[in-house]
C-alpha cells in the first residue's frame, strides 16, 4: 500500500510494546500455514507459559514494574488464545484452564493498575495548578502504601498451591504427545485456515462495535471494543508469519494507533474511579488537610476534561480505522475467512 494510511504509523501502544522488547515473543515464526492447528496453538501457548514463568521471579522481588506487566501480557494472550482459537483441544481442559488464567488475571490486576497510577504520578500533578502539586503528595503516599499491600497480597497468591498446580498442570497438558485422532472440531485444521477464520470474524466484530457507538454511547462499550481489539492484535502478531510482511505488519501497526486512543480513554476512565473512591476514603481519614482534598478535586476535574476529549475524538479514530482501504486491506489478507463466513 502506498498511500498515508499504511505510512509512518507513528508511536504504539506502550503496554504491548513493553512486552515485545522483553523476551515475550508473540510472533509465529516456529509454526507453518499447513501445521495442525492443536499443535500451532500448543507452541503458542508454551511460549507464553515461558514468559509467564521467565517473569515470575521477577515479580516477587518487584525488580521493576516490567515483570509483572510482561506477565500480565503473556496471561492475557493466553485467555485470548484459548478463548479465539476454539475447538482445537478437548472442550473440559480448555475451561479449567481458561478459568485458571481467568483468576491469574485478576489476581495480577490490582498490583498493576496501582503501579500503573504511581508511574504516571507526575503526569497527574502537571493537571492541577502549580501551586497546588505540593498538596498532592498524601496521594502519592496513599497510591505507594496501597501498592505495597497489593504486592504483598500477590506475593501470597502467585505462592499458593492453586497457582502451582495451574502452571504445573497446564505445563504437562502441553507437554502431551499430539493425538492421532482428535475428537476437537479444528484440531486437524491447517493453522492458517484456522487464523483466517478467526482473523477476519474479529476484524469485523470490530467494525461492527466500533460503528455502534455514538456520542451517548456508555463508556463500558469503548472498553468492550477495546477488548476486541487486543484479542485481534494477538492473533494477528500470533500468526503474522503465515502472511507477506509487507501486508501484516502495516496491518497491525494500524490496529496499534486505534488501541492506543482506546486505551488512553480506558486509563483515563480507570484513574477517574480509582481517584473518585480514594478521596471520598481520605476525606473520613482524620489528619487529611483540606489542601489535599481541594487538590484532588482539581486533579479529577483536569482527569475529566481528559477524558471528554478523548471521547469526541473517539469517531475520528475509528473512521480512519474503517477506511475503506482498510477494509479492503484485511478482506485481501485474510480472504479464505472471508469465504468461510459465506
Amino acid at each position: 500500500m502506498s498511500t498515508g494510511l499504511w505510512q509512518n504509523p507513528g508511536t504504539t501502544d506502550l503496554e504491548d510494546d513493553m512486552a515485545e522488547s522483553s523476551s515475550i515473543s508473540p510472533e509465529g515464526g516456529d509454526i507453518s500455514p499447513q501445521l495442525r492447528a492443536d499443535s500451532a496453538v500448543r507452541a503458542i501457548l508454551l511460549r507464553q507459559l515461558a514468559a509467564i514463568e521467565d517473569h515470575l521471579a521477577g515479580t516477587l522481588a518487584r525488580l521493576d514494574s516490567e515483570y509483572l506487566h510482561n506477565l500480565r501480557v503473556a496471561v492475557r494472550r493466553t485467555r485470548s488464545a484459548l478463548g479465539q482459537l476454539k475447538e482445537v483441544f478437548p472442550a473440559r481442559p480448555t475451561r479449567r484452564y481458561a478459568n485458571g488464567f481467568f483468576w491469574l488475571g485478576q489476581i495480577t490486576g490490582e498490583a498493576r493498575d496501582l503501579e500503573v497510577h504511581l508511574l504516571g504520578f507526575d503526569a497527574w500533578a502537571n493537571l492541577v495548578p502549580p501551586s497546588m502539586r505540593g498538596d498532592l503528595e498524601p496521594l502519592r503516599a496513599e497510591l505507594s502504601a496501597g501498592l505495597d499491600r497489593a504486592y504483598a497480597d500477590l506475593a501470597r497468591r502467585l505462592g499458593s498451591r492453586r497457582f502451582r498446580d495451574l502452571i504445573e498442570g497446564w505445563g504437562r497438558f502441553l507437554g502431551r504427545p499430539e493425538a492421532k485422532h482428535p475428537r476437537a472440531a479444528n484440531a486437524r485444521l491447517p493453522a492458517k485456515t484456522l487464523a483466517d477464520r478467526r482473523i477476519h470474524k474479529l476484524f469485523r466484530r470490530v467494525l461492527k462495535q466500533g460503528r455502534a457507538i455514538k456520542s451517548d454511547t456508555p463508556a463500558e462499550y469503548l472498553h468492550e471494543l477495546r477488548k476486541t481489539c487486543k484479542k485481534l492484535r494477538y492473533l494477528l502478531e500470533f500468526f503474522q508469519a503465515f502472511y507477506p510482511a509487507d501486508d501484516i505488519k502495516p496491518a497491525i501497526r494500524q490496529l496499534k494507533l486505534f488501541q492506543e486512543h482506546l486505551g488512553d480513554f480506558q486509563d483515563v476512565h480507570a484513574q477517574l474511579a480509582w481517584l473518585r473512591e480514594t478521596a471520598a476514603r481520605l476525606r473520613k481519614r482524620p489528619g487529611v488537610s483540606a489542601g489535599t482534598l481541594l487538590a484532588m478535586g482539581a486533579l479529577l476535574g483536569g482527569l475529566e476534561q481528559r477524558q471528554e476529549t478523548l471521547r469526541r475524538e473517539f469517531g475520528e479514530h475509528f473512521k480512519r480505522f474503517d477506511r475503506k482501504e482498510n477494509r479492503v486491506h484485511y478482506g485481501r489478507l485474510f480472504a479464505a475467512g472471508r469465504q468461510a463466513e459465506k
